[in-house]
């Protein structure tokens, strides 16, 4: 975090801006969906400081257990994942990704280029394109009930992260 604050560039500091917002957007829409309150731990706190975490550490686990977290929330907190509010959701975690990944991937004290902005912003509006397609057959469907359709996304989230964590700590020993 020295670093950072000491070397880093205008772009990096940008980019961390952009997770933190976007991450505590997140979490305000995640609080006003569950109705628990800005003082609950678990709508409220906990994915503040994870937002916070993910903008100051992105090259570490920070963001993915963001994700992860917000995921396992959202499903937890609302009960029709179909609504309307699942697509900004949607995209304030692509924004704390995308966002992440930039920032992790350019020394702290780099300017960004400006073909790097154009080329992750039009990859993350291709995801997000995507996004809406999905929601929008899913909405289309939905008279199609699927039993345990919660469990099975929390267990392909649990699976991910730990995917993830498996290869981050494979790429570790292969550095060291």
């Amino acid at each position: 975090m020295r670093e950072l604050i000491r070397h880093g560039s205008a772009a990096q500091l940008l980019l961390r801006a952009v997770i933190a917002l976007a991450g505590l957007g997140f979490t305000a829409l995640l609080t006003v969906i569950s109705e628990r309150g800005v003082a609950d731990f678990w709508t409220a706190l906990a994915p503040a400081a994870l937002s916070l975490a993910a903008a100051l550490w992105p090259q570490n686990l920070a963001p993915l257990g963001m994700l992860a977290y917000s995921v396992v929330a959202w499903v937890a907190v609302n009960d029709d994942v179909r609504t309307a509010w699942t697509l900004p959701a949607a995209a304030l975690l692509l924004i704390l990704h995308t966002g992440a990944a930039a920032a992790a991937v350019l020394p702290v004290a780099a300017s960004v280029p400006a073909q790097l902005w154009i080329r992750w912003t039009g990859r993350a509006a291709a995801v997000m394109v995507v996004t809406i397609l999905a929601w929008m057959l899913m909405r289309a469907v939905s008279g199609l009930l699927i039993p345990g359709a919660a469990l099975i996304l929390l267990a392909a989230t649990l699976l991910a992260g730990a995917a993830a964590l498996a290869h981050d700590r494979w790429a570790r020993a292969q550095a060291g």
